[in-house]
Formats: structure tokens, C-alpha cells, sequence
């Protein structure tokens, strides 16, 4: 029953409205049932009000069915004016002329037309308006109404019985008094529901002026952080301005410093040996030569007198400018030393190179240890293919035997630096190589390069490489040590200067 009630209600959001739609299916629901009860009376005693039951009944769940489409003003427009016609009609048929206005059906019509009031007020006054004049038409126009559906032979004698009459006027008061009030008690329902809604309302509104003297508080101190932000942004356009102007600066030096350190990888080029000389030299060879900076501090040099070939590989302290300085230092000391003095043995040139270093940088009273690593060989031809002497300050020397890789390590010790020891004396090396065999000279640059598991590259892992390139074309030799590093070191920086040299005797 209750869902019955509820037609249309829930989907409502206007208390008010909700309210009158409620009444509406009330009304209906009750006025349906009346009529069917004198559809199945009249059926018995008076089948002439049967049609008019039924049309009652299929106009109040009209009603129930526009609250179902939301046709909530018609629907309450037919259920207002419904039950006040059926029971004219009603009052039509079952009286005559002479008996017009027989008290009970009066008293019922006037009750039902109460109804309209319970589903409009003045809050919809033109709607009120019109159903009220619509529920007056019948009650003034009654007698004429009652002429023109007159039915004949039907005993209405009934509705003389004083008893009846007595009854159907306690009924019409009972029926009256109680739409009345239920009317009231929906309506102090309503009144609850709006003073709960005015006062959560009030409430809402409160906290929503409590939450905007927050909100102003809070634009308060925003403003005040703004006008903050704004100073510091002040101060900070203006440091950056003069930041601005101090990487202008920074870029006009950096610049300057480039075009000073690309002079200097030009002096350092042209005092290296050329590629022609280095053929006429050498013969064949490579030259693997790749520097971490613009710069470098691995460097090599070569000279040939009368059948002796000399060929030396350095490695600098540290990288870039300062290693570079080195290399000009270690160039210049060795041309004195072998060109000028005329000392040709590897170990003498290493000893006397060390001692020019220490004298040149004062170091044995200075604070400078800048030194360097270096391999120097020197070699003639022969028939079977080349006598090598060779000489090493913390170096080592590669070589092929039957195509497998030699090792050969110079003496532990460097140039200058930290090695003030002057009574110590280098080593000479004696190598024999057939012809087509290598020996490599090399810093320590492309061992120890990482990669991304920061793993070295390692003198094992060179070793075996050299084991399987040696054999081919010097030109191949340095082409597949590129790609194996740059396989090897992908995205990783370059820790050190690389030079490798190969040489076929």
C-alpha cells in the first residue's frame, strides 16, 4: 500500500510538491475503492450507477498513472474534481426531479468538493481558482443535471429513512472531519520538514558565513604572501639579471677559453708526427687516439736515425690543459734528449727524462707532482723480422707470438712526481719478432674505461680482443677497437685519454 502512495512521490524534490502529489494518490486510492464499492452495490440495487463506478474508477488510476509519468498538475486536476462529479453523478441517478436536493447526497457532494483545497492552495492561485469554479458548476447546475440523466423506476425511497439520512449525514461529517484531518496532520508534517529545512538551512547558512570569514582570512594572508611573492620575485628578477649578465660574461670567457684550448689541440696536433712521417717510420701501423677533452695528455712521438727506429706512448698525469702541458714538456725533453744529447738506450732516455722533469718543475723543493707513464722502444729490422729493446716507466708492453698476445712489464716506477729516487735505474727489455707480428704500446685509458655496470673494460678482456684481431689488417685493428669501445662504454663519460698504437714488423 505505502509504495502504492508513493507514485511519483520520491523522484520529487519540492517538499511542497511532493506534499500535494502524496494527497493526490491518497484520494485517489480511497475514492477508487469507494467507487468500486458502489459499482458493486449499485450492481445488486441499482444497476444504472455502474457505468458511472466504472468511469470513476478508470479517472482516479489515471490519476496514479500521471504521477507515474510526472503529470503531477493534471493528475491532481482530475483527482480534485473526480470524486466531487462521481458523486453528483451518483446523487443524478438515483433521485429525481422532486428530490434534488436530498440532504445526504448534498452533504456528500459539498464534502468531496473539499477536496481540491487539500491538493491546491494559494501558493498555485489560478490553478485553485479554476477548480473551484470547475467543483461549483455541478452544485449550482444541479437540478438541471439531475433532469437531463433521470433515470426511470429506480426506488429512492431509501434515502428518506430518517435513520439513513441521519447516517449518511454523520458519515458525510465523519468523512469531512477526517480528510480535514489528515489534511492537518500532512500539512504539521510539512511544516516539520520545512522548519527542519529552514533551520538546517540556517545552520548551513551560519557555517557557511563562518566559512567565509575563513575564506576572507585566508584571501587575507594570501594576499599578504602574494605581496611577499611579488617582493621576493622582485629581488629574484633582479638576481637573475645579474645573473644574466654574469653567464654573458661567463659565455664571452667560456668562449674565449674554448678558442684558447682549441689553439692549443692545433699546437699539439702539429707537434705530434704526421701520418706521413709516421709511415715512413713505422711502416705499417695505427694510431688509436681518442682524448676524454679537446686536449689531451697521452701523446706519442717517433724518430729515425741511420736503421734504428725509436717510438714512444706516454700517458700524462690527470687530462685536459694541465696533462696537455705535460705532453709539450715530455715532446721537448725527449727531442733533447735523443736528437740532441745522442743517448739512445730506452733505459738512459727514461732516467734522463725523469731528472729533466724533476729539474724543469722543481720538485724536489716544490710542491708540483706531476709526472707521466711512458713505453719507448727501440728497434731495427732484420731479416727474420725485428730486434726490439724496450724500456718501461709503469707500462707494459703487448706483442704477438705464433698469433697469440705477449705481455712484457716495463719497471714500477714513473717519470717525475712522486719519484724522487735518483739512484734508481730502468730496465731494458730484448724482444725478437718474426715479420707480420705486432707489438702494441698503449696507456691505460681503454682499460680502464667503464660501462654502465661500472665494470672495467680490464687488461684481460684487451688481451683477448687483441688475440682476436691481430692477425687482420692494421687498418681493421683500429676500426673494430672503436666499435668494441663504443659497444662497450655506450652512454657511459669517458673516464681517461685512450691511445693505442700498432705496429707490424
Amino acid at each position: 500500500m505505502n509504495r502504492l502512495l508513493r507514485i511519483g512521490v520520491d523522484e520529487i524534490g519540492d517538499i511542497y510538491l511532493k506534499e500535494k502529489v502524496y494527497t493526490s494518490n491518497i484520494i485517489a486510492v480511497i475514492s477508487i475503492t469507494l467507487s468500486v464499492l458502489y459499482g458493486i452495490i449499485g450492481h445488486f440495487f441499482f444497476p444504472a450507477v455502474v457505468p458511472i463506478a466504472v468511469i470513476g474508477t478508470l479517472a482516479l488510476l489515471c490519476v496514479l498513472a500521471l504521477n507515474h509519468l510526472r503529470w503531477f498538475t493534471l493528475s491532481r486536476l482530475i483527482c480534485g474534481l473526480a470524486t466531487p462529479y462521481l458523486m453528483y453523478l451518483f446523487q443524478a441517478v438515483l433521485t429525481s426531479k422532486e428530490d434534488a436536493l436530498i440532504g445526504p447526497m448534498v452533504a456528500f457532494g459539498i464534502t468531496f468538493s473539499f477536496f481540491p483545497f487539500f491538493l491546491f492552495d494559494f501558493r498555485e492561485k489560478t490553478k485553485l481558482i479554476f477548480i473551484s469554479f470547475l467543483v461549483l458548476i455541478p452544485i449550482v447546475f444541479q437540478e438541471d443535471l439531475i433532469k437531463a440523466i433521470e433515470v426511470e423506476g429506480i426506488d429512492n425511497s431509501l434515502y428518506r429513512n430518517p435513520y439513513f439520512v441521519r447516517f449518511s449525514y454523520l458519515l458525510s461529517g465523519l468523512t469531512l472531519l477526517s480528510s480535514i484531518c489528515i489534511f492537518l496532520y500532512r500539512k504539521s508534517i510539512v511544516d516539520l520538514k520545512n522548519t527542519n529545512l529552514i533551520r538546517k538551512t540556517q545552520e548551513q547558512h551560519q557555517e557557511i558565513l563562518s566559512q567565509n570569514e575563513e575564506l576572507h582570512q585566508q584571501t587575507e594572508e594570501l594576499v599578504a604572501q602574494q605581496e611577499l611573492v611579488e617582493e621576493r620575485s622582485t629581488k629574484l628578477e633582479h638576481a637573475n639579471k645579474k645573473l644574466e649578465e654574469a653567464m654573458d660574461q661567463l659565455k664571452v670567457k667560456n668562449q674565449l677559453i674554448s678558442e684558447s684550448i682549441h689553439a692549443a689541440q692545433t699546437i699539439q696536433e702539429a707537434i705530434l708526427p704526421n701520418s706521413t712521417t709516421c709511415s715512413n717510420i713505422l711502416g705499417e701501423y695505427f694510431i688509436f687516439n681518442q682524448p676524454k677533452d679537446i686536449v689531451s695528455g697521452d701523446f706519442y712521438w717517433n724518430y729515425k736515425i741511420d736503421n734504428q727506429i725509436f717510438l714512444v706512448v706516454a700517458d700524462c698525469t690527470g687530462h685536459g690543459v694541465p696533462a696537455a702541458f705535460m705532453t709539450l714538456i715530455g715532446h721537448t725533453i725527449l727531442d733533447r734528449i735523443i736528437k740532441y744529447q745522442g743517448i739512445h738506450e730506452p733505459n738512459l732516455i727514461l732516467h734522463h727524462l725523469h731528472d729533466e722533469i724533476l729539474r724543469l718543475l722543481n720538485q724536489k723543493d716544490g710542491s708540483n707532482k706531476d709526472g707521466m707513464d711512458l713505453s719507448i722502444v727501440r728497434y731495427h729490422k732484420t731479416e727474420k723480422g725485428a730486434s726490439i729493446i724496450f724500456a718501461g716507466a709503469k707500462t707494459t708492453i703487448f706483442y704477438t707470438k705464433s698469433g697469440k698476445i705477449q705481455t712484457l712489464k716495463g719497471d714500477r716506477k714513473a717519470i717525475g712526481g712522486f719519484e724522487l729516487q735518483k739512484e734508481f735505474q730502468f730496465t731494458n727489455h730484448e724482444l725478437e719478432l718474426h715479420s707480420d707480428e705486432m707489438f702494441y704500446l698503449m696507456s691505460d685509458g681503454y682499460a680502464d674505461q667503464h660501462n654502465h655496470d661500472r665494470k672495467k673494460f680490464g687488461t684481460a678482456k684487451l688481451i683477448e680482443f687483441l688475440n682476436e684481431i691481430n692477425s687482420l689488417e692494421v687498418s681493421q685493428q683500429k676500426g673494430l677497437l672503436t666499435s668494441e669501445m663504443n659497444t662497450f662504454q655506450g652512454s657511459q663519460e669517458q673516464r681517461d685519454d685512450m691511445l693505442i698504437i700498432g705496429v707490424k714488423v
